[in-house]
């Protein structure tokens, strides 16, 4: 089968909806079928590379907020069109703009096409408030799509309920973990390491709620000694810094910026605990991650994560702009040895079902019932 993966966001870059297009891609042609992936990036990665067996072909976009993926657009559909010609179905990662370009494939080449919904669309996160005005264009290339792919309930219902798409066209496949990258043994957990490490792994944008958990630290830090690391970079960047400045927690909260893939599960692993405070969510891949890493975790009480997290059982649930209780939450896991135990045994037992062979399989037959379905 030959398969073009079209993606505003690609490994090497950081997050649920970047990890989860490699891993299909590469376990895709691993079994032998041919795979394209057509992305955009800002000059940090190559402009074309080969991947463990899938070609990689890479856009310059402008850093300029909210237009990224429209300065890309024109090229990223030239590439995308001329891949098409002997693709047997496009799978178009999130709607914008990715959805658009694969409905302009279908209306040019007749080719069937698969929309995979990581949460974006939804339009609803702070930093994509500008698309609110494509919206009607979004709706339309989630009508036209053969299938509809998300990652939780959430996304299925409100796609249902937003963009008026009947439910039986949507399948919910979550994003997985691979087990051999992300396990207990990637790090090392000092019980004699006096200062607790807190770690969260997130693109640093306003929807991922990063400066409430930076606000909580000076509480737990007056508890606990310890200090947060955060894995990731983005356009909230300087402001972030400049809160950190101003709380004079400089040398308790570190901005580590983009790691190497390989790298984040060593850090997952030695920390003593994984935070992070969605204000919305997909689903929340980087908190599966973490109970693959032996790691309690700690996440927003927000649709998405309510899908993986259930409250005292595999973690601990808190309203993503509530600093008092991010705070107390986090100084309860750090200080109760019988929960983090707990909710570390239950992680590793509720991880099993996410393993990426399962899930890239369940992809594979989803490809097989749209090229069924359009022949």
């Amino acid at each position: 089968m030959n398969i073009l993966m079209i993606s505003p966001y690609f490994y090497p870059e950081i997050g649920g909806a970047e990890f989860a297009a490699y891993e299909v891609s590469k376990w895709l042609a691993q079994k032998g079928h041919k795979v394209r992936v057509v992305t955009k990036h800002f000059g940090e990665f190559k402009d074309y590379e080969v991947l463990n067996g899938v070609e990689v072909f890479r856009v310059r976009a402008k850093k300029i907020k909210g237009l990224q993926s429209l300065s890309a657009f024109p090229q990223m559909l030239r590439l995308s069109m001329r891949f098409a010609e002997d693709a047997d179905v496009i799978h178009a990662h999130i709607p914008y703009p990715s959805a658009i370009i694969a409905y302009i494939i279908k209306k040019v080449k007749n080719k069937p096409y698969l929309v995979t919904s990581q949460g974006s669309e939804l339009l609803d996160y702070p930093e994509e408030k500008p698309l609110r005005v494509i919206k009607p264009i979004i709706g339309v290339t989630l009508r036209n799509a053969d299938h509809i792919h998300v990652i939780s309930r959430a996304l299925k219902n409100s796609i249902v309920k937003n963009f008026g798409v009947h439910p039986e066209k949507i399948t919910i496949i979550p994003n997985g973990v691979d087990l051999n990258l992300f396990n207990p043994s990637r790090g090392k957990k000092d019980p004699r390491r006096k200062e607790k490490i807190i770690v969260s792994v997130s693109r640093l944008t306003e929807k991922n709620g990063l400066d409430y958990l930076i606000k909580a630290m000076p509480e737990v830090l007056k508890k606990i000694d310890s200090k947060l690391i955060i894995v990731g970079d983005g356009d909230q960047r300087k402001d972030l810094e400049n809160l950190i400045k101003k709380l004079g927690i400089e040398n308790k909260v570190v901005l580590k910026g983009w790691v190497k893939y390989e790298e984040v599960p060593k850090i997952i692993a030695s920390a003593d605990l994984f935070v992070r405070t969605s204000i919305t969510e997909g689903l929340g891949t980087a908190f599966l991650e973490a109970m693959a890493c032996a790691t309690p975790v700690i996440g927003s009480r927000v649709q998405g994560i309510l899908d993986i997290i259930q409250d005292g059982y595999n973690g601990i649930l808190v309203s993503p702009t509530d600093v008092h209780e991010i705070s107390k939450s986090i100084i309860r896991v750090l200080e109760d040895d019988n929960l983090r135990e707990s909710l570390i045994k239950n992680g590793l037992k509720f991880i099993e079902k996410y393993r990426w062979d399962n899930i890239s399989r369940q992809y594979l037959e989803l490809y097989e019932k749209i090229l069924s379905q359009s022949s």
